[in-house]
Parts: C-alpha cells; sequence; structure tokens
C-alpha cells in the first residue's frame, strides 16, 4: 500500500496467481463491490494467450482466476462511475468486462487504430485512455477522451518529450479541488531513470 500524502510503503503482498502463472500485470483496478482486479497477460498453448481477470485476496496474497476464457489481448482496467468494468482490447476497441465471469462485451464497432495501455474513468462516464504514438519501447503516447456509449476516440494530448523513451506505469482521475479534476500519469524516464508526475487537466 501507498500512502497518497508521503509516498511512504507499508503491508507489500507476496502476490502469487492461483494459475500458477508469470506475473505481467497489464491492468488494476478496485471498487467496493468486486474488491481489487488483476487483468494479467500470459502465454499458454493450452488455455490460449492473452490477458485474465484474477480477484486480489489482501489477506492472503492470492489471486484467484476468475472464470477459464482469457479477455483477450487487453489492456488497461478501471470501474467506470455506474460500477461496469472498462478494458481496451486489441481488435474490439473497448469492453465491458464482468468480474463474476470474466465474460467481455464490447463496446461500439471496434477501435480506431490505436491500442490503449491504460484506462481511467472520469465522472461523467467518459474513460481516458493513452496509446503509443508509435510502436516500441519508448515514446510520447496520445491521451484520448472515449465514449462509453460508442467506443470512439478524440484526441486530446500527446504526452512525454521527443527523443526521451520512457515508461508509462498507469493512469487515475483524481479530484483535489472543486474546480475540475486532474488526470495524473505516472512517467519513467528510461532515458534518465526519472519518475514523474504529468498531470492533465480535465474539466
Amino acid at each position: 500500500m501507498i500512502d497518497p500524502l508521503d509516498g511512504s510503503t507499508s503491508g507489500f503482498l507476496d502476490l502469487s496467481l492461483s494459475s500458477g502463472a508469470n506475473l505481467a500485470a497489464s491492468g488494476l483496478a478496485y471498487s467496493a463491490t468486486d474488491g481489487l482486479l488483476l487483468l494479467n497477460y500470459e502465454t499458454s498453448s493450452q488455455v490460449g494467450t492473452g490477458a485474465y481477470l484474477y480477484q486480489i485476496d489482501l489477506a492472503s496474497g492470492v489471486a484467484a482466476r476468475v472464470g477459464p476464457a482469457s479477455v483477450g489481448i487487453s489492456a488497461g482496467l478501471t470501474f467506470g462511475p455506474t460500477g461496469l468494468l472498462y478494458s481496451w482490447h486489441r481488435d474490439l476497441g473497448l469492453v465491458i468486462i464482468d468480474p463474476a465471469t470474466s465474460g467481455r462485451t464490447q463496446v461500439g464497432v471496434g477501435p480506431g487504430g490505436d491500442f490503449m495501455q491504460h484506462l481511467a474513468a472520469l465522472p461523467d462516464g467518459s474513460l481516458m485512455g493513452v496509446a503509443q504514438v508509435s510502436p516500441g519501447s519508448g515514446g510520447p503516447r496520445n491521451l484520448f477522451r472515449i465514449s462509453a456509449v460508442d467506443g470512439s476516440q478524440q484526441l486530446v494530448a500527446t504526452l512525454g518529450p521527443e527523443g526521451e523513451y520512457f515508461a508509462l506505469g498507469g493512469l487515475a482521475y483524481t479530484v483535489p479541488e472543486p474546480s475540475g479534476g486532474v488526470l495524473v500519469a505516472l512517467l519513467a524516464l528510461l532515458a534518465r531513470a526519472v519518475r514523474s508526475a504529468a498531470p492533465h487537466r480535465v474539466r
């Protein structure tokens, strides 16, 4: 656990997956109803390659797989304000995942060519997503607003400096003041081994 006021950490979990697969997290989301959910990318000739949904027991650190089927090649995991669980599928675009079965439902007609690596939900019901501008291990990312009605995307901004290689480790929406929320992306600059918070105000 991370204290949001001073960044101190405590209560580390020795996380283990019930399937025995290696941990390769591609999404993490929490709700009071469904608990802490993990999207884990796995390669398997027996059960299929893709992202599998797990529910994490915070007391034991054991993550139990939800349902036998893969969600597909998916990344990003966030709960919307109405309690729906969203992810981004490589071929289907925005999908809704059933936290109880890991079944998925496509939203709209499919993606517009950008694979969202991270998602964050806004209070108005729409979502924000981040996609890499060019294929590779780093470089700038495009920030999109995504409709939860039809999955369509609208480019908002480009994050990150040109010529720098960095990893984008997460996306979250927070409301620190009445005037509007702030979308925070954690950028890890690989060339300089520096981490910094890059806020983008969303109204």
